[in-house]
């Protein structure tokens, strides 16, 4: 008997399946800071390339030290520079600055090398460089106490300063209040480097920090977990000190409190990103209470081998109080992350983590391993209403983690990801290899920029564009393309891509319709390019 039901539903899974190959590699690069280990690189845009900072063990003894490494348009490494002393400094990011410099942020332990003054002896603090576009140091700065702070998160505010998110363990120096063990702290500085405000997030247990988002109105949604909430300015519930509850802290520009949220489950549940939208906001978390995200919006239920709970993805719309107008979440069984979401032109959302789930809504993980699954970049298009669109897995066997900040949106289809990379093995989506002593290849950074080529295509093809026709689609043997006769052809070539972004074949245009011959290519989607002085064509086509 005929079931349209199912026929649809098979279809649904049919479309996230496919148009996810639409997803190429338009480059990429496996880029070391030296010998030894490069973790945490995050990615900034420069006039003609891109900044990777990261953390880089120097020596055997593993001590590190800020690097920045400076690359070309297409992830090509031209110099690198190291930032720090004799003790352990590690990166948090490198941001632009409105005057054409930038902020390399980072934690400092040591007392000496780069370090023009610490007034914090013998303790690990916040540290702040202003360099120029050639890795020149111009000034730099330490905040925090007498014990620990580590900053976790940068934003360049729209005073041409910074808000710095991190932790603290101090109660003196420059920390106003601190409530006990570690507190989430948010520290102000204007675009000199100079101390305006902080703010302290905090009980006496450990709370953690997240994400920083600075709002339309200058003020600023502080996003975190915390394990023990009856006392200091959080003051929720938390049913069970094992696991963190989720918060949202909102301030003004000045820094005074202006509302909270606490997200009290049976499990982990911590917010990480917040995006205002003219009617509210998207809030990106991670969560693994089943009686905060129900099965219902589509939570997984998981556990590890020692039944310990894993997490989903949680998104939420709100409005401007928080007050939910719809939620979903998104993974599997296994452990899924979310770094960053970016909104789309069209009222779509870009979401990008990491994933060891190989159920649910994920599918073609690289590393599935029934006794351990390594995590892999997991890319998700969703509507404006959450609905998956399409997904995809990116990486290879080994482990690919992403951090804050290594995520860069260039424009409606394009993105560069800095990822942390373990493994030298060429497999997957990994093609690249490390120049500086391949036998050391674990941790480094695979730089890589995507294509979403649909969203190409869907700007490429406007009608005051070349149009063209590709037809039987999808295609089996052979395909007809026809150009419009109006069109003249000038030393046009074409070329077919596959979904890795590998070019199969590339041939000179001569004839306005001509055929493909496609016996010999393997199902999947293909992207058909054909390009002279006047323009570009591109076609989309299945082989069947």
């Amino acid at each position: 008997m005929y079931k349209p039901g199912i026929l649809i539903i098979f279809l649904y899974f049919l479309t996230i399946t496919l148009s996810a190959q639409h997803i190429l590699f338009d480059w990429q690069n496996c880029i070391k800071g030296g010998k030894y280990y490069t973790t945490g690189a995050t990615v900034c845009p420069t006039p003609n390339g891109y900044f990777i900072a990261a953390t880089q063990a120097r020596g055997s003894l593993y001590y590190d030290d800020l690097v920045l490494i400076r690359t070309s348009l297409t992830g090509d490494s031209l110099w690198r520079k190291y930032y720090g002393g004799s003790d352990d400094d590690w990166s948090c990011g490198v941001f632009p600055t409105p005057d054409g410099n930038y902020y390399l942020v980072g934690t400092e332990c040591s007392e000496d090398g780069d370090i023009t003054i610490n007034p914090y002896p013998n303790s690990c603090n916040i540290w702040i460089i202003k360099i120029d576009s050639s890795g020149n140091k111009l000034w730099d700065k330490i905040y925090g106490g007498s014990n620990f702070e580590e900053a976790m998160n940068v934003v360049v505010t729209y005073d041409g300063g910074m808000a710095i998110l991190g932790s603290t363990f101090s109660y003196d120096g420059d920390i106003t209040n601190y409530y006990g063990a570690r507190d989430v702290w948010l520290l102000k500085l204007d675009h000199n480097g100079n101390k305006e405000w902080d703010f302290t997030v905090g009980t006496p247990g450990f709370d953690y920090s997240y994400g920083i988002t600075q709002t339309q109105d200058s003020g600023f949604i502080i996003s975190g977990g915390f394990k023990e909430g009856s006392n200091g300015n959080i003051q929720c519930y938390n049913a069970d000190s094992n696991y963190l509850d989720g918060f949202l802290y909102r301030l003004d520009k000045l820094g005074t409190p202006e509302a909270k949220k606490c997200y009290p489950g049976m499990h982990h549940d911590n917010m990480q990103q917040v995006i205002e939208l003219p009617d509210g906001y998207l809030i990106s978390a991670i969560t693994s209470s089943p009686d905060v995200a129900a099965t219902e919006i589509g939570f997984h239920i998981g556990s590890t081998q020692s039944g310990y709970p894993t997490d989903d993805i949680w998104l939420q719309k709100t409005d401007f109080d928080f007050n939910i107008e719809w939620q979903r979440c998104y993974g599997g069984s296994g452990w899924d992350y979310i770094i960053k979401v970016y909104p789309c032109a069209n009222g779509d959302y870009m979401m990008f983590g990491t994933t060891n789930s190989y159920n649910g809504d994920v599918s073609g993980i690289h590393g599935y391993n029934p006794l351990g699954t390594e995590p892999d970049i997991w890319m998700v298009r969703i509507n404006s209403l959450g609905d998956i669109l399409w997904q995809r897995c990116i990486g290879k066997i080994s482990a690919e983690r992403l951090t804050y900040n290594s995520v860069l949106k260039l424009d409606e289809a394009h993105y560069v990801l800095s990822v942390e990379d373990e493994g030298c093995k060429i497999d997957g989506d990994f093609t690249c290899t490390t120049t500086d002593d391949p036998y050391h290849c674990y941790y480094y950074a695979w730089v890589i920029q995507i294509n979403d080529t649909a969203a190409s295509v869907s700007v490429i093809d406007q009608p005051q564009l070349i149009e063209a026709k590709l037809y039987p689609n999808p295609a089996y043997e052979y395909a007809t393309v026809e150009i419009p006769v109006t069109y003249a052809l000038q030393n046009a070539y074409a070329e077919i891509i596959d979904a890795s972004g590998r070019i199969i074949c590339r041939f000179k245009v001569t004839q306005k319709k001509f055929i493909l011959n496609i016996s010999g290519y393997s199902k999947g989607i293909y992207l058909l390019r054909i390009s002279d002085p006047r323009g570009v064509i591109t076609k989309r086509f299945i082989v069947g």
